[in-house]
């Protein structure tokens, strides 16, 4: 990897396993991220390996692997090669993006903000590129921001325009979309959607508390109440 380094070749994904014999994969991944910052990041790990969640957790919480790869995968149709693909696909809108580009970003890799715009941008199917801030193309950027580039993220539109640290409703106003509703009549609307508002407070056995709507957190029902009488409280038994 050295060597396509020195050549400028670039690499696009890198796929370690999770326990080679002379470094950890987690540490093979940092040493690559080193020399191709570019390059997706994936881990192999066996199937149902509990020793080895510690590992993948850290891995992912410090940002050193972009995807897990679950061994074995078979079928590789549905198992690997869509995993791969999405590394790829990761890469090119990083590095080199085909055709058009509506908008350049330049923010912190691995933050919630920039998982969350990133993913407004793939599910609208709006053509981007995201930068780190110390990457050469983030400095560009930045420095077309002016004074206020320090506030991350920055978005730099096809037309120009440039935000810093936009809401997501700025976002897409800048886009062309729709984010309020426009038309006089619809055919159907959804209010909420979030999670259930009334979450059980006893066991499958009791009658549920209150039906939905709920106004506030249910009571636990009489089985359950008396269920969990302590044992001190309780009358003794006859003798």
């Amino acid at each position: 990897m050295a060597a396509l380094r020195d050549r400028g070749e670039q690499v696009a994904v890198v796929i370690a396993q999770l326990r080679p014999p002379d470094m950890t994969g987690e540490a093979f991944l940092a040493r690559a991220h080193e020399l191709h910052p570019f390059a997706r990041r994936a881990l192999l790990a066996p199937m149902f390996d509990r020793p080895a969640e510690q590992a993948i957790f850290r891995g992912m919480a410090l940002d050193r692997v972009d995807m897990i790869l679950v061994t074995p995968w078979d079928p590789a149709e549905h198992w690997l090669y869509p995993r791969i693909g999405l590394l790829l696909d990761d890469w090119v809108q990083t590095f080199e993006p085909p055709g058009v580009t509506a908008m350049q970003i330049v923010a912190e890799p691995g933050t919630p903000r920039t998982h969350q715009l990133r993913d407004l941008l793939h599910r609208n199917l709006v053509p981007f590129r995201s930068f780190p801030p110390d990457s050469p193309q983030g400095r560009r950027l930045l420095a077309s921001a002016g004074p206020e580039a320090h506030r991350l993220p920055v978005c730099v539109y096809f037309d120009g325009r440039i935000q810093t640290d936009p809401s997501i409703p700025q976002i897409a106003e800048a886009l062309g979309f729709h984010h309020r509703p426009e038309a006089g009549h619809y055919d159907m609307t959804i209010i909420g959607a979030g999670p259930p508002a009334c979450p059980p407070a006893c066991p499958p056995a009791c009658p549920p508390a209150c039906p939905p709507p709920c106004p506030a957190p249910p009571k636990a029902c009489a089985p359950c109440s008396s269920s969990r009488t302590p044992s001190a409280a309780r009358p003794a038994p006859p003798q």
